[in-house]
């Protein structure tokens, strides 16, 4: 249902698209995507620091980095289902003993 990945965001004012790309590529990340404000480079959970030192050689800092859980498959909710799993997220969030919480739940419904 979910896998181990490796995930950095680099802001778009530290490096050129293609720049970036071909040193995350050639450090072995698994997927290089343009998004709003940020490049994310997503690698195998074993490549994580590899492909991160090689970045970092061309930028000082990165918006985020981290290991986390992406889902497979998304399933999609509405507007109501949506709400609810915010709800119940937001209750985990809050519990002390909470680190981190991963959802497949798409919640682009959510107002």
């Amino acid at each position: 249902m979910f896998f181990n990945c490796g995930v950095l965001h680099i802001n778009k004012d530290k490096i050129k698209e293609d720049e970036l790309f071909e040193i995350a590529i050639n450090a072995g990340a698994k997927d290089c995507l343009t998004l709003d404000n940020i490049f994310e480079v997503i690698t195998e959970k074993e490549d994580f620091y590899k492909v991160k030192i090689e970045i970092e050689k061309k930028i000082d800092a990165f918006e985020y980095s981290s290991i986390e859980w992406r889902p497979l498959n998304y399933i999609e909710v509405d507007k109501d289902q949506s709400n609810n799993v915010a709800e119940v997220l937001t209750s985990l969030e809050d519990l002390d003993d909470v680190q981190n919480i991963f959802t497949n739940a798409n919640l682009k419904n959510l107002q």
